[in-house]
């Protein structure tokens, strides 16, 4: 299988007045998963359609290994593509299904009967063969699907909510046979999804779009840890909105100074804004006396999440952390909380308010819980 690199350069799509593609750029490395993130409209799945050739861009280019193929058919591109309806031919066997598109490229029956078998068995579905869809399950029929799409040896594979019509322990078997198989295959592939878990577990790089535009584009762990915007940090994630003052390019959150990050924002030239926090970024320290009360705990497995309140703002915050920590944090406890990061992204207040009193640093010498 070739590998291949796939750009796309300032692709702008309009449809009627409403800009859905705005000035797009992006790069899907050779053997590499590039997941788009975003909700429902942000124009992910228009950018796939472009790339395949369903739709025509107003203005700018595709390029395969830095070639245009802007004159190039959908069918003459040599990608596979996955929908989230399985679209397989409901009179056809899951091997007639597999085999199609080799039979509309008018390799002999033989060879295409062979792949398409060898495909099944990859996919773990050698045994429905025979099975027409309707007899095959929505897992099993997305597993068909990925094995049609694959049986052309595609240059590119593009993805476009495969997983999003199946049930969660479907959707986790699958998500990992998906990424195997793409690993295993080096092929280059883009997932358009809406679902964070499925784009962190699955992608080399995440490009999240609002609105046409990408807001952020780089690792899961970058995404996740070191968002730009407040848009990434709720969409991506859970946060805590934490008011604080502002001052100096830092704001100041339970006595702790935070870079801010997106300094662009006008709330980081007001003098107070809303610092976006993750609740594993907090830590809790048993206290004597402090602003801060535990209300409950919630399990979760092996993490749990502390929801704590600020007795002077009236606001709660949820602190996680390892569910045999989280047992020494009982109802009504005092507790001081410390962040544990340096940066942060600020927003609008909003219906925040600042506190009267801004805390002071956790108290020398507390306690800290075990690890």
């Amino acid at each position: 299988m070739v590998n291949r690199c796939v750009e796309l350069k300032n692709i702008i799509k309009n449809y009627g007045d409403r800009t859905v593609l705005d000035h797009l750029s992006l790069t899907i490395g050779e053997a590499e998963l590039v997941a788009l993130l975003g909700p429902s409209g942000c124009g992910k799945s228009t950018t796939l359609k472009v790339l395949a050739g369903l739709e025509s861009p107003d203005a700018g280019e595709v390029l395969i290994d830095g070639e245009s193929i802007a004159e190039v058919p959908p069918r003459q591109r040599n990608m596979g593509i996955v929908f989230q309806a399985y679209s397989l031919f409901p009179h056809m066997s899951a091997v007639e299904n597999v085999a199609y598109g080799l039979k509309i490229r008018r390799v002999a029956a033989a060879e295409r009967r062979r792949r398409a078998e060898e495909l099944l068995e990859l996919v773990g579905l050698a045994e429905h063969r025979d099975s027409l869809p309707g007899r095959l399950s929505g897992g099993q029929q997305q597993r068909v699907a990925l094995a049609r799409a694959l049986a052309i040896e595609p240059e590119v594979l593009l993805l476009d909510e495969p997983l999003s019509a199946l049930d969660a322990q479907v959707r986790t078997q699958l998500r990992e046979e998906i990424r195997r198989i793409q690993l295993s295959e080096g092929i280059s592939t883009l997932l358009v999804t809406h679902d964070q878990e499925e784009a962190i577990l699955m992608a080399d790089v995440i490009g999240v779009m609002k609105d046409g535009r990408l807001e952020q584009i780089g690792s899961p762990h970058d995404i996740y840890h070191h968002p730009t915007t407040p848009f990434i940090s709720h969409f991506v994630g859970s946060v805590n909105r934490i008011p604080g003052p502002v001052a100096e390019g830092c704001i100041r959150v339970a006595g702790t100074p935070l870079r801010i990050v997106n300094g662009e924002n006008p709330a980081a030239r007001r003098p107070a804004a809303v610092a976006l926090v993750r609740p594993e970024d907090l830590e809790l320290l048993p206290a004597l006396r402090s602003r801060y009360q535990v209300v409950t705990t919630r399990p979760r497995g092996l993490v749990s999440s502390v929801i704590v309140t600020d007795t002077l703002s009236r606001s709660d915050l949820r602190v996680d952390m390892l569910t045999r920590d989280a047992q020494r944090f009982h109802p009504g406890m005092a507790v001081d909380v410390r962040v544990l990061r340096e940066d942060a992204v600020v927003d609008d207040l909003g219906d925040a308010d600042i506190p009267a009193t801004e805390p002071s640093a956790p108290t020398p010498g507390a306690v800290k819980p075990a690890r």
